[in-house]
């Protein structure tokens, strides 16, 4: 399928607006030292069913202050409300809409790799793990 030019300048406001909302402030600046820490915490504070449930414990779907587990669950059912109505979107547009999640989930992933990786060279990172007994 030949794209026009209003499916490239779609393409790239999704880029654009997904990587900068979602990417950087969503995911790197909040998401991704939160799971970093979270994963630490778990280190020096583990228990059998964090560790069983160690992804969600990072992500604070448990043992997390009430307004992260409530920011936890509400995201998680916004995404897939979201992925439900995007299905339903006829091509080039559910390829434009993905474009801009895998690029955000690509900053994401790199993202929890940088703060891993400065937490290793500088021993902390200056978040909250947001658990109860923080």
């Amino acid at each position: 399928m030949k794209l026009d030019w209003i499916h490239w300048a779609t393409l790239f406001a999704c880029l654009v607006l997904m990587g900068y909302g979602k990417g950087y402030k969503g995911l790197h600046r909040n998401f991704s030292p939160r799971v970093v820490v979270r994963a630490l915490y778990l280190v020096n504070n583990p228990t059998v069913f964090r560790v069983l449930f160690a992804p969600l414990f990072c992500m604070g779907y448990f043992h997390a202050t009430r307004k992260r587990m409530v920011s936890a669950y509400g995201i998680t059912v916004m995404i897939v409300l979201l992925a439900i109505s995007v299905h339903r979107l006829a091509q080039p547009w559910r390829g434009i809409i993905d474009a801009g999640v895998v690029f955000c989930l690509g900053w994401g992933v790199v993202s929890i790799w940088l703060y891993t990786f400065q937490l290793f060279l500088e021993k902390e990172i200056h978040v909250s793990p947001e658990t109860p007994d923080c």
